[in-house]
């Protein structure tokens, strides 16, 4: 696999790892505003989360949730690679709305990225733990972002 993907190759391995069974009905697109992005190896993601990533304490209390956390775990990447590496582009990261076998059945937004080996992996950012794609329940994605 190349080290970066264009949005359109994304795409396709995002639609394939979580087809449309995985969506609610009206999910139907997938976006990234980038041309391209590179794919960090799963060792490179875990490094990052555990020395780089900028989020606060989970305990923080009222008003810092889920999908703060995901925004943050995205934001502080971009900001990680504007500032520490010469990549041409920033990883392949997103946020996704869905439902994980981790949370039980309530909605929750987490993190995804695609490594080196093309594979799709979720990510809590509250634990900075990594999940398998097959963690997302059925017909539960409601919003996908790159």
């Amino acid at each position: 696999m190349p080290d970066y993907l264009n949005t359109a190759q994304i795409k396709r391995i995002a639609e394939q790892t979580l087809p449309p069974t995985y969506r609610e009905p009206y999910v139907q697109a997938f976006f990234g505003a980038d041309p391209s992005f590179y794919l960090p190896s799963l060792a490179q993601m875990k490094n990052f989360m555990k020395h780089a990533m900028i989020l606060p304490p989970v305990d923080i209390g009222a008003g810092f949730d889920c999908d703060d956390y995901a925004y943050a775990l995205k934001g502080s990447i971009g900001i990680w690679n504007r500032n520490y590496t010469k990549l041409q582009t920033s990883w392949c990261v997103g946020v996704i709305f869905a439902r994980f076998s981790w949370m039980g059945d309530v909605d929750h937004a987490a993190n995804w990225f695609i490594d080196k080996s093309g594979t799709l992996w979720l990510i809590e950012p509250q634990t900075r733990k990594e999940y398998p794609a097959t963690s997302v329940a059925s017909a539960s994605i409601k919003l996908i972002l790159l």
